[in-house]
């Protein structure tokens, strides 16, 4: 019966340190989606900034 005890308890803790790494693996996937978003959001806005000066140079030459 105490073999069955060690080896349930065994199991638990696994489970128990599966569980906190997924935890874990979620939380950076989450931080790495939002770097991401953060550098497309940073890419756009560079787009429209570098069109908005080539505007005023077209405008500034007429």
């Amino acid at each position: 019966m105490s073999d069955l005890l060690t080896v349930s308890s065994a199991i638990e803790s696994t489970l128990s340190e599966i569980d906190h790494q997924e935890e874990a693996r979620r939380h950076e996937n989450s931080d790495v989606t939002d770097v991401m978003n953060w550098i497309a959001g940073f890419r756009r806005r560079s787009r429209v900034l570098a069109q908005n000066v080539k505007t005023l140079e077209l405008s500034a030459r007429c």
